[in-house]
């Protein structure tokens, strides 16, 4: 799926050096997402060996080529690059509602910040917050408060009752997730890092 050659390695062949060889192989532009490839590998070992959750191939690829774009995007915009990768937020269909997320993190403060935005189906912003939670010790734990953030803040308004995680599919009707880079989700990356800034959340309403 993403196009790497088949290399059949010998025993006595090292990790440092097949990865030089496969690194060699390759233009530098594709030593980003050769590095992302083999993290996104050894995280679904983990989570397989420690959890027991096996991630399809379709599912791990399709995490690697989402990162890769937010990592060039990134790269771009540090630099003061205007990306040619155009990502915009797109309306949800007549009848739903669209939760937004994102998250922001300092390790030294054991502290994250999600940024929670509720838009319907003209856009409009019904209701939006930055929720504060302490002791997270990790990007991936902060990403993952952020989405129970995004499902509970719908809950606190009423929109759902949501008692546990195993609830929330029966809460939906229909539900689906889909990863967008930071300049398709401006609005909710400000949040939260001006949340991370803060020492309180906040609620945003339609009003304000």
């Amino acid at each position: 799926m993403l196009g790497y050659p088949l290399h059949v390695v010998s025993a006595q062949t090292d990790f440092h050096e097949w990865l030089s060889w496969i690194l060699k192989m390759h233009h530098t532009t594709k030593h980003n997402e050769i590095c992302v490839t083999m993290w996104a590998i050894w995280f679904a070992r983990n989570r397989m060996v420690h959890e027991g959750t096996n991630q399809s191939v379709h599912e791990i690829v399709s995490f690697i080529c989402n990162y890769c774009v937010e990592l060039v995007s990134m790269i771009y915009m540090n630099n003061g690059v205007v990306s040619d990768i155009q990502v915009r937020w797109s309306l949800p269909p007549a009848g739903v509602v669209k939760i937004n997320v994102d998250a922001g993190f300092r390790l030294n403060q054991k502290k994250a910040a999600a940024g929670v935005v509720i838009q319907d189906e003209n856009g409009e912003i019904l209701r939006a917050c930055c929720k504060i939670t302490y002791l997270v010790l990790s990007v991936f734990a902060a990403e993952v408060v952020t989405v129970i953030h995004g499902f509970q803040f719908p809950k606190e308004l009423a929109f759902l009752s949501i008692t546990s995680a195993k609830e929330i599919a029966k809460e939906f009707h229909a539900c689906a997730f889909h990863f967008i880079g930071q300049f398709g989700n401006k609005t909710t990356h400000a949040m939260a890092q001006k949340g991370i800034k803060a020492s309180f959340g906040y609620n945003f309403t339609a009003s304000e």
